[in-house]
Order: C-alpha cells, then sequence, then structure tokens
C-alpha cells in the first residue's frame, strides 16, 4: 500500500505545470550554417552506473549490479564496493531543498552523482557535500523547478547534460575544482542570468551554454584553453564577454544568433576563427582580428549587419567563403600588410558574396593596406 501511495504521489507530482514555461527562441538557420544542435541526451560516459536494465517493478530486484540499494531521506545510493557510493534519484517524494549527505547510512564516502530512477519535479535546490568529486550526464534531468545548486571546491567535473533543459535555473557558481564542463552542461537553462567561472576551469564542451536566453553577461578565465563549437550560440540576450587570453580558437557558431553583442575583444593567442563564429551578430560594430590568426573560415561573420570596419593582419593567409555575407554597412577593410599581401592571400570564391541564390555582393569596400588603399567591389 505504502509503495502505491507513494507511485500515485511521484505521478501527480510529474504532471504538475512548472512554474517556468520553455521558450522557443530558436530562429529559422540557412542550410549552409551549422545544423540545430540535438536535444537528445548525450551517451553515457563509460563509467557511469548503468539502470537501463534495472527492474524497478519489484523492490528485491532494485539493485544495481555489484552493488547494494538503500533508502535514505527520499534518495538513493549504490556502494561503489570500495568504500565509496553513488547517490541519485534525488528527492523522491516530498523533499524541496535537498541537502546530500556526505555519507551513506551504510558508511559508505558519497563521491560522485547520477541520475536515478525517480526525481522530484518541484524540488528547488540542492546542496552537494564536499565529498563528491563528479556529477555525471544528466544527473539532474527532470528537476523542473531546480533553481539553486551549490557546487563544491571537491568537484573536478560536470558531465554532459547535467542541468539541460532546467528552465528555472537562476544561477550557477561553478568552483576551480572543476576542470571540464560537459557538452550541454546547461543547454536550454532559459531562465539562467548569472554564472560564475572560477578560475581553474580548463575546458567548456560543445554547446554547453547554448540557447541560455536570458545570460547577459560572461567572463571567461584565463585558464580555459579550450571551448567547444557552440558554446554560447543562440544567447541571444549576451550583451558583455571577456574572453581566456589563452584560447587558440573561436570555435564554430560560438557567438551564433548573440545579436545583442556590440563589442569583443579577440585575444592574441587565438590563430583561427572558424565557421560561422560570429554569425548573425548583429550589433558588432567593429572587429580587430590580432596579429597571429592565420585562417578565416566559412561564414565567420555572415550577417553582421551593423559591421561597419574590420582589422585584418597580414598574418592572416586564408579567407574562406561568404565570410563578409549580408555585411550591409561594411565600408572599410584594414589590412596590415601591403596591397600585394593583401592580394596574395588564398581567398576562395565567392569569399566576398553571400549565400547561393541571394544578390548581395561587396561593393565599394575600402581595402586599406600599409602602402596605400583600393576600393573592392566583387565581380
Amino acid at each position: 500500500m505504502k509503495k502505491l501511495i507513494s507511485i500515485l504521489l511521484s505521478c501527480a507530482l510529474l504532471s504538475a505545470a512548472t512554474s517556468c514555461e520553455k521558450i522557443n527562441h530558436m530562429d529559422d538557420i540557412d542550410d549552409n550554417t551549422y545544423s540545430t544542435p540535438s536535444t537528445e541526451t548525450s551517451e553515457p560516459i563509460d563509467d557511469k552506473i548503468n539502470t537501463d536494465s534495472v527492474d524497478t517493478s519489484n523492490p528485491e530486484d532494485d539493485k544495481l549490479d555489484n552493488t547494494d540499494s538503500v533508502q535514505y531521506s527520499n534518495m538513493e545510493f549504490y556502494s561503489n564496493g570500495d568504500g565509496t557510493c553513488s547517490v541519485g534519484s534525488l528527492g523522491l517524494a516530498d523533499i524541496l531543498d535537498v541537502v546530500i549527505p556526505p555519507i551513506s547510512p551504510s558508511g559508505d564516502v558519497v563521491t560522485r552523482v547520477i541520475c536515478g530512477y525517480d526525481t522530484h519535479p518541484l524540488v528547488t535546490s540542492v546542496v552537494i557535500p564536499n565529498t563528491v568529486t563528479k556529477i555525471h550526464n544528466s544527473a539532474f534531468f527532470g528537476m523542473n523547478s531546480l533553481k539553486e545548486v551549490f557546487i563544491p571546491n571537491s568537484v573536478t567535473e560536470i558531465g554532459p547534460s547535467v542541468f539541460e533543459g532546467l528552465q528555472c535555473l537562476e544561477s550557477i557558481v561553478i568552483p576551480g575544482s572543476v576542470k571540464t564542463i560537459g557538452e550541454k552542461a546547461f543547454k536550454d537553462c532559459t531562465n539562467l542570468k548569472s554564472v560564475t567561472l572560477s578560475d581553474g576551469i580548463q575546458e567548456i564542451g560543445d554547446l554547453s551554454f547554448c540557447y541560455c536566453v536570458n545570460l547577459k553577461s560572461i567572463e571567461i578565465p584565463d585558464s580555459v584553453t579550450n571551448i567547444g563549437y557552440g558554446a554560447f550560440g543562440d544567447c541571444t540576450n549576451l550583451e558583455n564577454i571577456k574572453l581566456s587570453n589563452n584560447i587558440t580558437t573561436i570555435p564554430s557558431s560560438m557567438f551564433y544568433n548573440c545579436v545583442k553583442i556590440n563589442n569583443i575583444v579577440i585575444p592574441n593567442t587565438v590563430t583561427s576563427i572558424e565557421k560561422s563564429a560570429f554569425h548573425l551578430c548583429e550589433n558588432i560594430e567593429n572587429i580587430i582580428i590580432p596579429n597571429g590568426v592565420t585562417n578565416i573560415e566559412a561564414l565567420a561573420f555572415v550577417r553582421c549587419k551593423s559591421l561597419v570596419s574590420i582589422t585584418i593582419p597580414k598574418s592572416v593567409k586564408t579567407i574562406q567563403i561568404r565570410v563578409f555575407a549580408e555585411c550591409d554597412k561594411l565600408s572599410n577593410i584594414y589590412f596590415d600588410g601591403t596591397i600585394e599581401e593583401w592580394n596574395a592571400i588564398d581567398k576562395e570564391e565567392n569569399w566576398d558574396k553571400s549565400f547561393l541564390f541571394h544578390e548581395w555582393v561587396m561593393r565599394n569596400v575600402t581595402i586599406h593596406c600599409s602602402d596605400g588603399k583600393f576600393i573592392h567591389t566583387a565581380e
């Protein structure tokens, strides 16, 4: 009877409407841009406990391979067999503010947070103890009212999709102990307004903050050396961003459709600006590409409709297709080298034209070189 009541209560809670409604913000994406990011949950990392084959209908069978399952404060603990354990199913029935204990009832140290069988859709906060070192894939899946999570400085890794789709999450502080933020970790957190990235973080995964449409500013510490593609794509209210001085690439679609960014400083360490990196950054007026960049990939500045001028160093060897397509106000390109060096840059066919079947071409743009200037008009 108790189990029946618990199941009915869980069903009722899962059917409750969340107070944070989903924001529809995807614009139509041209076929020449990156594909719409998949909403599928990432494949589990190798050491994630596999719960796919567990039959929860029978309490006697409600165990993971080689682990013991126990219930405590509406959480489930799974022994790792070495004095440590994982915790999942946070807040099964009636807890709104979850505090994960550092020690399980069996005496194991809690070192991992995993995705369990059930979650409470009305949980609003979670405190993680400083014994935890890893937050696994989709650990907070379905906790649709979650607003706050305390991450201690013992955590070294935030796995893929950990907070994906949690549209009530308002702020997050990620300590410097975290070395890796997994792909899609905060994807589609549409109410996320404040993100603090502490010095010590090294890698930000693919699509990690994309569709965070209420995020207005972000500062990426210099400890970060690698940022994945589309990391801040479709952050349509992002205005201010400071990049790490130790990244070497502006990755593909990193700022796709970040329509409110009006100024950005590209670090001197950058050597490549990848495909669609600033696509649809409609508010940027001026760009200075630092010396050291050798390659500007296709569509890098497409539809930057306020872009008036851009500075290109003589280190650039390649400008790919349709880099400045539909930059309607672009009137000046400042090149650090000579006219001969400008002409020697490997420019792909249609580097100065728009997408197929569009009529836009680069017209009457003044190319300023160290030994003179000339007017460029695409044929």
